[in-house]
C-alpha cells in the first residue's frame, strides 16, 4: 500500500508543482505591466511600480502554493493535530520577521517575513509527510523537482520580462 501511495502522490505532486510554477511565472511576467497600466493615475504611482514588489509577491505565492500536495496528504491522513504546532511556528516566524523588517524595508520586509514562514512550512510539510505518511524515500525527489522547476521558472521569467517588457 505504501508504494502505491508513493506512486500516486508522486504523480499528483509532479503535476501540482508544474502548475504552480507555470502560473506564478506568468504572474511574475505580467504583474508589472498590469500595475503600470492600472496605477498610472495614482499620485504615488512610482512607489508601486517596482519589480521588487512583483518578485516578492510571486515568491510568497509560489512558496505558499507548493505546499498544497503535502498539506492535502497530511489532512487526508488525519494528521491535523500532529502538525498544528508547525502552523503556530509558521505564524510566529511571519510575525517576528515582518515586524522586524517592516520599518527598514517597508512592504518588502513584510513580504520577506511571509516568504520565510511559507518556506519553513513548505519544508516542514515535506519532511512530515515523508516521515509519517509516505515511505520516506521521496524527499530527494521532491527537492530535485523543486530545484528543477524553480530554475525553469526563473528562466521563463527572465525571458518573459526581456521579451514582453520592451
Amino acid at each position: 500500500a505504501g508504494e502505491v501511495l508513493d506512486s500516486v502522490y508522486s504523480s499528483f505532486e509532479f503535476a501540482a508543482h508544474i502548475l504552480v510554477f507555470t502560473i506564478y511565472s506568468c504572474m511574475a511576467v505580467l504583474l508589472y505591466p498590469f500595475i503600470a497600466l492600472y496605477s498610472v493615475d495614482f499620485p504615488d504611482h512610482a512607489q508601486y511600480l517596482q519589480y521588487s514588489y512583483v518578485l516578492a509577491f510571486t515568491i510568497s505565492g509560489v512558496l505558499f502554493s507548493l505546499r498544497m500536495p503535502t498539506q492535502m496528504l497530511t489532512n487526508a491522513a488525519g494528521h491535523y493535530d500532529q502538525t498544528k504546532w508547525h502552523a503556530v511556528i509558521e505564524g510566529a516566524i511571519n510575525m517576528t520577521l515582518s515586524l522586524a523588517l517592516v520599518r527598514p524595508l517597508g512592504m518588502i520586509g513584510v513580504l520577506i517575513g511571509t516568504a520565510a514562514c511559507f518556506l519553513y512550512r513548505l519544508f516542514q510539510s515535506i519532511v512530515y509527510a515523508n516521515r509519517h505518511i509516505l515511505t520516506g524515500k521521496t524527499i530527494p525527489r521532491t527537492v530535485l523537482r523543486l530545484l528543477r522547476n524553480g530554475v525553469c521558472s526563473v528562466l521563463m521569467i527572465i525571458l518573459g520580462t526581456k521579451l514582453l517588457m520592451p
